[in-house]
């Protein structure tokens, strides 16, 4: 989950010197998405 979570750029920001940058977007990874694909992938597996 820390690294899903990590590897999120789709609304991450960060804070720098001169104060909040959009983090760019390069992967394209949304973590509530991911998180929710892991999740439906882990039920189906355990039936």
């Amino acid at each position: 989950m820390l690294a899903v979570a990590l590897a999120d750029d789709m609304l991450a920001w960060e804070l720098g010197y001169a104060g909040w940058s959009k983090v760019p977007t390069l992967v394209g990874l949304d973590s509530q998405v991911r998180l929710s694909e892991l999740a439906l992938e882990r039920s189906r597996a355990e039936l």
